[in-house]
């Protein structure tokens, strides 16, 4: 519920266009949701349906049990 409630958010460095130096990866997901909501999540249950190599609002889905998931609303945001 908490992670249903507010976006996570990561702030990233980006190039001019909004693209990415690199790409988000799972470890940095459940970071920032450790940081922002104090929820620890093993970086295996993170589900990325694509790499994330730009700024923008993303749906990730979070395997909580067998069957079970959660949607979170991922915001990366470029400084």
């Amino acid at each position: 519920d908490k992670l249903n409630a507010q976006p996570v958010k990561i702030k990233v460095n980006a190039g001019a266009s909004g693209k990415l130096y690199g790409a988000i990866t799972s470890q940095e997901i459940v970071d920032a949701i450790a940081s922002q909501y104090g929820v620890r999540i093993d970086k295996h249950k993170v589900v990325l349906k694509e790499n994330i190599k730009a700024c923008g609002e993303y749906e990730v889905k979070i395997k909580l049990g067998a069957e079970v998931f959660a949607n979170i609303k991922l915001s990366v945001e470029c400084q």
